[in-house]
């Protein structure tokens, strides 16, 4: 499942495809379908979709180029340890 988030404000609909490890193009025809769903279940609103993951293949980015309502993001994670 992707999660879906909705702005508090404008209603708008954010789908979230999360990757624990690189991301490359399949992963674009994934959150397509989504937002296509989405689309058709939500007619009246504004639909994106981001893919976060912690690396993005070329092939993915290049798939993104054609389609403006799906962003890329990378993770960052680090843990720090304190002394009780």
């Amino acid at each position: 499942t992707v999660p879906l988030l909705e702005h508090n404000e404008t209603e708008d609909l954010l789908a979230v495809e999360l990757k624990s490890g690189k991301a490359d193009f399949k992963v674009f025809g994934q959150i397509s379908m989504y937002l296509g769903l989405l689309q058709q279940k939500f007619p009246n609103k504004a639909i994106t979709g981001v893919i976060v993951a912690g690396a993005i293949d070329e092939t993915l980015k290049y798939a993104c180029l054609t389609n403006d309502k799906i962003t890329l993001k990378i993770y960052r994670m680090s843990l720090e340890f304190e002394d009780v």
